[in-house]
């Protein structure tokens, strides 16, 4: 099996590169990321092709922090670019991986040679995206970013969601679920470990991620004042709303990975109101650090629930902030009466690690394969 993953930085695509070269399948993986960083990724150079040096300056630009929306719009500029020199320079393959917004131009010339075209979609359907946004008053996609999506989602044979949510996201606009397939993501086990700490005083709680309307953060003013007993720590960056002036609340801005593992060992319960998240990657590295899970059912927290069970991940629905002060007090009790026991076992934890999510991946594929398209 030979499988060709065009991606613009990583993403989780590179994970997904590193477990399917691990399985012995042969991988051959696009971006325009430098080689330092695949090989920081994990990513053998004998998989890896790189269009930094093609593609500059844009490709340095894009690897930049801060500055939006004007890296916004230098990364929009990249799509097209990176997308025609994938499909310049890809070699024949039984199945192509793309991310959506990047591989249209290479997705058709993938399926001219006769792979099979899987397009990763990492949220909900960009028309769902649009619709939160214009509803929260904030700007809306791009229309290339909006029109490069749809493109994606055409030239796809399978589209690739990340949870329930963002399935349904898609059937409801009218893609149908023959087209479609579910594949939960995976986290790093052996860096996001339990601490097995009891926090003294107020219980601690952390959101990890943008603080903004679409995250559901304009609720964590009133559920600081709602729920006296625990602390608020955001770990992230400031997106389009203020945060709240209150003694119980700090924010550690953005974290690179390890510090972010450290952070989650220190607190004891996420809370993750999303209003729209095609899964939360933090869901899974929160329960893999020992924290208990509060979430709204706009995320794959439904899904994890089925997985390590509702006494660890209790699902309210989005616009339910009553039901998610209710269930942060239940999740404060069952931490201060079974300290003990508070961490899922390590044997559900192994079903969602990066490895976990290449053997569910690779079997996707062999089962896709055997169908006639």
């Amino acid at each position: 099996m030979k499988i060709v993953i065009a991606a613009s930085t990583a993403f989780h695509l590179r994970h997904l590169a590193v477990e399917l070269d691990r399985l012995g399948v042969e991988v051959e993986f696009h971006s325009y990321l430098p080689r330092w960083k695949t090989r920081r990724y994990g990513l053998a150079d004998r998989i890896t092709v790189s269009h930094f040096l093609p593609l500059l300056p844009w490709s340095a630009l894009a690897l930049l922090r801060g500055f939006e929306p004007w890296l916004r719009w230098v990364r929009e500029g990249l799509f097209a670019k990176v997308d025609r020199r994938i499909a310049v320079t890809m070699g024949a393959a039984d199945v192509f991986v793309g991310l959506s917004a990047i591989a249209v131009e290479s997705a058709a010339k993938a399926r001219a040679g006769g792979a099979l075209v899987l397009i990763e979609r990492g949220s909900t359907h960009i028309a769902m995206q649009r619709r939160t946004a214009v509803a929260g008053g904030f700007a809306p996609p791009s229309p290339v970013y909006f029109a490069r999506e749809l493109a994606s989602y055409e030239a796809a044979d399978k589209i690739i969601v990340l949870s329930r949510f963002a399935l349904n996201s898609f059937l409801a606009e009218d893609v149908s679920i023959e087209r479609l397939e579910t594949t939960m993501l995976g986290v790093d086990t052996d860096q996001f470990t339990p601490d097995d700490h009891v926090s003294a005083g107020p219980v601690k709680a952390i959101f990890v991620g943008g603080w903004s309307s679409r995250k559901g953060a304009d609720w964590f003013g009133p559920l600081l004042e709602a729920v006296p007993s625990m602390t608020l720590t955001h770990a992230g960056t400031q997106v389009d709303l203020p945060f709240p002036v209150h003694p119980r609340f700090t924010t550690l801005g953005h974290l690179p990975t390890a510090r972010l593992a450290e952070a989650l060992r220190q607190h004891d319960l996420l809370l993750f109101p999303s209003r729209d998240d095609g899964f939360g990657m933090v869901l899974a590295e929160a329960l893999a650090s020992g924290l208990r899970v509060v979430a709204s059912d706009a995320c794959a927290a439904p899904d994890l629930a089925e997985i390590v069970g509702e006494e660890f991940v209790t699902v309210v629905p989005s616009d339910d902030f009553a039901g998610f002060v209710v269930a942060i007090e239940q999740q404060i009790a069952a931490i201060r009466n079974a300290p003990s026991s508070r961490s899922v076992p390590g044997v559900q934890i192994e079903s969602l690690s990066w490895q976990g999510y290449g053997q569910r991946y690779h079997a996707m594929l062999q089962r896709l394969l055997g169908q006639p398209r």
